[in-house]
Protein backbone atom coordinates (compact mmCIF):
# COMPACT_ATOMS: atom_id res chain seq x y z
CA UNK A 1 0.00 0.00 0.00
CA UNK A 2 1.55 3.78 -0.54
CA UNK A 3 1.76 6.06 1.90
CA UNK A 4 -0.50 9.00 2.01
CA UNK A 5 0.79 12.98 0.49
CA UNK A 6 0.50 13.65 4.06
CA UNK A 7 2.43 10.83 5.35
CA UNK A 8 5.23 11.45 2.60
CA UNK A 9 5.31 14.66 4.07
CA UNK A 10 5.62 14.09 7.49
CA UNK A 11 8.30 11.49 7.07
CA UNK A 12 11.45 13.94 6.23
CA UNK A 13 10.28 15.77 9.49
CA UNK A 14 10.29 13.38 11.78
CA UNK A 15 13.72 12.10 10.47
CA UNK A 16 15.36 15.44 11.06
CA UNK A 17 13.35 15.23 14.64
CA UNK A 18 14.94 12.20 15.61
CA UNK A 19 18.48 12.90 13.99
CA UNK A 20 18.39 16.49 16.90
CA UNK A 21 17.33 14.27 19.82
CA UNK A 22 20.19 11.70 18.66
CA UNK A 23 22.52 14.97 18.90
CA UNK A 24 21.29 16.66 21.95
CA UNK A 25 21.89 13.09 23.85
CA UNK A 26 25.25 12.13 22.37
CA UNK A 27 25.97 15.73 23.57
CA UNK A 28 24.48 15.44 27.19
CA UNK A 29 26.41 12.32 27.63
CA UNK A 30 30.01 12.74 27.75
CA UNK A 31 32.36 15.36 25.72
CA UNK A 32 32.66 16.05 22.02
CA UNK A 33 34.84 13.07 20.03
CA UNK A 34 38.19 13.78 19.39
CA UNK A 35 40.09 13.03 16.24
CA UNK A 36 43.41 13.97 14.44
CA UNK A 37 42.28 15.01 11.44
CA UNK A 38 42.62 18.03 9.03
CA UNK A 39 45.54 20.27 7.34
CA UNK A 40 47.63 20.65 10.22
CA UNK A 41 48.35 17.07 11.86
CA UNK A 42 48.66 16.68 15.87
CA UNK A 43 46.24 19.24 16.42
CA UNK A 44 43.83 17.79 18.56
CA UNK A 45 40.03 18.67 17.28
CA UNK A 46 36.85 18.33 19.79
CA UNK A 47 34.23 17.70 17.20
CA UNK A 48 31.30 19.92 18.53
CA UNK A 49 27.60 18.33 17.70
CA UNK A 50 27.13 20.31 14.15
CA UNK A 51 30.85 20.11 13.35
CA UNK A 52 31.86 24.07 13.39
CA UNK A 53 34.75 24.05 13.69
CA UNK A 54 38.32 22.98 11.61
CA UNK A 55 41.42 21.71 12.75
CA UNK A 56 43.28 25.06 11.57
CA UNK A 57 41.08 27.16 14.28
CA UNK A 58 43.56 25.98 16.95
CA UNK A 59 45.54 28.99 14.99
CA UNK A 60 44.18 32.25 16.32
CA UNK A 61 44.69 36.52 16.05
CA UNK A 62 46.01 37.94 18.62
CA UNK A 63 45.26 42.11 18.87
CA UNK A 64 47.14 44.36 20.89
CA UNK A 65 49.20 47.34 19.69
CA UNK A 66 50.09 45.00 16.66
CA UNK A 67 48.26 42.14 14.64
CA UNK A 68 49.84 38.98 15.44
CA UNK A 69 49.28 35.67 15.38
CA UNK A 70 48.87 32.69 17.96
CA UNK A 71 48.11 29.02 18.83
CA UNK A 72 45.11 27.78 21.50
CA UNK A 73 47.41 25.15 23.40
CA UNK A 74 45.19 24.64 25.99
CA UNK A 75 40.59 26.36 25.76
CA UNK A 76 41.81 29.05 27.83
CA UNK A 77 45.44 29.72 27.07
CA UNK A 78 47.33 31.18 23.90
CA UNK A 79 50.70 30.74 22.93
CA UNK A 80 52.25 33.54 20.92
CA UNK A 81 55.48 35.79 20.65
CA UNK A 82 56.22 38.01 23.51
CA UNK A 83 56.66 41.15 21.12
CA UNK A 84 53.02 40.76 20.19
CA UNK A 85 52.00 42.03 23.62
CA UNK A 86 54.46 45.14 24.55
CA UNK A 87 54.03 48.47 23.22
CA UNK A 88 55.48 49.61 20.01
CA UNK A 89 56.84 52.84 18.77
CA UNK A 90 55.88 54.69 15.61
CA UNK A 91 58.50 52.64 12.94
CA UNK A 92 57.77 49.51 14.54
CA UNK A 93 60.09 49.20 17.38
CA UNK A 94 59.59 48.16 20.63
CA UNK A 95 58.71 49.96 23.55
CA UNK A 96 59.95 48.20 26.64
CA UNK A 97 56.44 48.99 28.18
CA UNK A 98 53.85 45.83 28.78
CA UNK A 99 50.51 46.39 27.35
CA UNK A 100 47.76 45.41 30.35
CA UNK A 101 46.17 41.54 29.49
CA UNK A 102 42.77 44.33 29.35
CA UNK A 103 44.29 46.08 26.18
CA UNK A 104 44.92 42.24 23.95
CA UNK A 105 42.17 40.85 22.07
CA UNK A 106 42.13 37.22 20.92
CA UNK A 107 40.01 36.85 17.69
CA UNK A 108 38.71 33.32 16.49
CA UNK A 109 38.34 32.45 12.97
CA UNK A 110 40.51 32.21 9.78
CA UNK A 111 38.80 34.87 7.27
CA UNK A 112 39.26 38.30 7.32
CA UNK A 113 36.59 38.63 9.76
CA UNK A 114 36.22 36.67 13.28
CA UNK A 115 33.16 34.80 14.34
CA UNK A 116 34.24 35.38 18.07
CA UNK A 117 36.81 36.79 20.21
CA UNK A 118 38.00 36.51 24.20
CA UNK A 119 39.87 38.88 26.35
CA UNK A 120 42.65 37.83 28.23
CA UNK A 121 43.19 38.27 31.87
CA UNK A 122 46.92 37.28 32.62
CA UNK A 123 49.64 37.27 30.17
CA UNK A 124 53.04 35.25 31.05
CA UNK A 125 56.02 35.85 29.67
CA UNK A 126 59.97 35.97 30.37
CA UNK A 127 61.55 39.62 31.79
CA UNK A 128 64.51 38.97 29.61
CA UNK A 129 62.06 39.42 26.36
CA UNK A 130 63.08 42.97 25.49
CA UNK A 131 65.86 41.62 23.44
CA UNK A 132 65.45 40.09 20.28
CA UNK A 133 67.56 37.32 21.14
CA UNK A 134 66.02 35.66 23.56
CA UNK A 135 62.89 35.13 25.47
CA UNK A 136 60.20 35.88 22.22
CA UNK A 137 57.29 33.92 23.79
CA UNK A 138 54.50 34.69 25.99
CA UNK A 139 51.08 32.79 27.02
CA UNK A 140 48.28 34.60 27.35
CA UNK A 141 45.60 33.34 29.95
CA UNK A 142 42.15 33.80 28.67
CA UNK A 143 39.20 34.93 30.62
CA UNK A 144 37.01 31.96 30.02
CA UNK A 145 37.31 28.52 28.55
CA UNK A 146 36.80 28.22 24.61
CA UNK A 147 35.01 24.68 24.68
CA UNK A 148 34.84 22.68 21.19
CA UNK A 149 37.99 24.35 19.76
CA UNK A 150 41.18 22.81 18.59
CA UNK A 151 44.00 22.73 21.02
CA UNK A 152 47.71 21.94 19.56
CA UNK A 153 50.20 19.88 21.40
CA UNK A 154 53.05 21.49 22.46
CA UNK A 155 56.51 19.55 22.12
CA UNK A 156 58.26 20.14 25.24
CA UNK A 157 60.60 16.84 25.50
CA UNK A 158 62.43 17.35 22.66
CA UNK A 159 64.73 20.27 21.00
CA UNK A 160 64.13 20.82 17.10
CA UNK A 161 66.43 18.72 15.10
CA UNK A 162 68.49 19.75 12.19
CA UNK A 163 66.75 18.91 9.05
CA UNK A 164 63.06 17.82 10.60
CA UNK A 165 60.39 18.89 8.09
CA UNK A 166 58.19 21.67 9.76
CA UNK A 167 54.60 23.85 8.99
CA UNK A 168 54.02 27.09 9.38
CA UNK A 169 50.14 28.87 9.62
CA UNK A 170 49.59 32.44 10.15
CA UNK A 171 47.63 35.43 9.61
CA UNK A 172 50.42 37.20 7.55
CA UNK A 173 49.54 40.00 5.17
CA UNK A 174 52.23 40.58 2.51
CA UNK A 175 52.16 43.82 -0.11
CA UNK A 176 50.40 41.91 -2.91
CA UNK A 177 48.45 39.67 -0.54
CA UNK A 178 44.49 39.18 -1.61
CA UNK A 179 43.53 39.24 2.11
CA UNK A 180 43.69 41.74 4.74
CA UNK A 181 43.35 39.11 7.59
CA UNK A 182 43.48 35.94 6.05
CA UNK A 183 45.12 32.34 7.85
CA UNK A 184 47.22 30.60 5.93
CA UNK A 185 49.95 28.03 5.30
CA UNK A 186 53.59 29.52 4.75
CA UNK A 187 56.25 27.63 2.58
CA UNK A 188 59.26 26.61 4.68
CA UNK A 189 62.38 24.30 4.05
CA UNK A 190 63.36 22.60 6.74
CA UNK A 191 65.38 23.16 10.31
CA UNK A 192 68.76 24.51 9.33
CA UNK A 193 70.43 25.53 12.74
CA UNK A 194 69.54 24.95 15.54
CA UNK A 195 71.00 27.09 19.14
CA UNK A 196 70.19 26.87 23.34
CA UNK A 197 66.74 29.05 22.18
CA UNK A 198 66.15 29.28 18.66
CA UNK A 199 66.28 27.94 15.71
CA UNK A 200 66.47 29.15 12.01
CA UNK A 201 64.34 28.06 8.81
CA UNK A 202 63.96 29.65 5.49
CA UNK A 203 60.18 30.57 5.16
CA UNK A 204 58.37 32.80 3.81
CA UNK A 205 56.68 34.78 6.26
CA UNK A 206 54.93 38.16 6.21
CA UNK A 207 53.74 41.06 8.95
CA UNK A 208 51.30 39.65 11.32
CA UNK A 209 53.06 35.86 11.15
CA UNK A 210 54.81 36.98 14.74
CA UNK A 211 53.75 34.19 16.91
CA UNK A 212 52.90 32.06 14.75
CA UNK A 213 52.86 28.11 15.26
CA UNK A 214 55.72 26.05 13.93
CA UNK A 215 54.56 22.38 13.74
CA UNK A 216 57.20 19.47 13.47
CA UNK A 217 56.01 16.02 13.68
CA UNK A 218 52.51 17.20 14.27
CA UNK A 219 53.62 19.22 17.36
CA UNK A 220 54.00 23.35 18.15
CA UNK A 221 57.98 23.31 18.08
CA UNK A 222 58.49 27.07 18.17
CA UNK A 223 57.44 30.19 17.31
CA UNK A 224 57.78 32.78 14.87
CA UNK A 225 60.41 35.39 16.39
CA UNK A 226 61.60 37.35 13.47
CA UNK A 227 59.83 40.54 12.28
CA UNK A 228 59.20 40.02 8.29
CA UNK A 229 60.35 42.44 5.81
CA UNK A 230 56.98 42.35 3.91
CA UNK A 231 57.03 40.57 0.63
CA UNK A 232 56.80 36.87 1.63
CA UNK A 233 59.97 35.47 -0.17
CA UNK A 234 61.99 32.84 1.48
CA UNK A 235 64.58 33.74 3.67
CA UNK A 236 66.50 32.85 7.08
CA UNK A 237 63.95 33.42 9.78
CA UNK A 238 64.29 32.58 13.59
CA UNK A 239 61.71 30.77 15.59
CA UNK A 240 61.71 30.76 19.08
CA UNK A 241 62.46 27.07 20.85
CA UNK A 242 59.53 25.95 23.24
CA UNK A 243 61.11 23.11 24.74
CA UNK A 244 63.81 25.68 26.63
CA UNK A 245 60.51 27.47 28.69
CA UNK A 246 58.69 24.49 30.89
CA UNK A 247 58.45 26.56 33.12
CA UNK A 248 56.73 29.23 31.56
CA UNK A 249 54.06 26.42 30.42
CA UNK A 250 54.15 25.53 34.24
CA UNK A 251 53.29 29.18 35.07
CA UNK A 252 50.13 29.28 32.91
CA UNK A 253 48.55 26.19 34.09
CA UNK A 254 49.15 27.61 37.50
CA UNK A 255 47.58 31.46 37.08
CA UNK A 256 44.59 29.11 34.53
CA UNK A 257 43.85 27.14 37.86
CA UNK A 258 43.85 30.69 39.94
CA UNK A 259 47.15 30.46 41.15
CA UNK A 260 49.77 33.29 40.85
CA UNK A 261 53.15 32.84 42.40
CA UNK A 262 54.17 35.19 44.87
CA UNK A 263 57.72 35.00 43.82
CA UNK A 264 58.34 35.11 40.29
CA UNK A 265 60.21 31.99 38.97
CA UNK A 266 63.18 32.19 36.50
CA UNK A 267 64.79 30.11 34.15
CA UNK A 268 67.60 30.67 31.60
CA UNK A 269 68.40 33.56 33.76
CA UNK A 270 64.68 35.08 33.01
CA UNK A 271 62.21 35.42 35.57
CA UNK A 272 58.98 34.72 34.47
CA UNK A 273 56.38 37.69 35.40
CA UNK A 274 52.63 37.38 35.46
CA UNK A 275 50.92 40.67 35.06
Amino acid sequence: MRPSASCARLAPLARLRAGLLLALAATACGAPRVENAGPVAGVRRPVPPFGLASSRDAVVRVLGDVICSGTLIADDRVLTARQCVVTHGGEGGVVPRDRSPEQITVELGGDDLPWGEARVRAVVAPECSETPSEGDIAILVLSRHLAGLPVGKVRLDRAPQRREDVSILGFGRCALSAYVLHRSQRDAGPVDFVSSGHFMLGASLCPRDAGAPVFGGGEVIGVASTRPAGDGTLVSSMFTRVDVWPLLFSVAVAVSEGVSPVEPPAQRGCRILVR
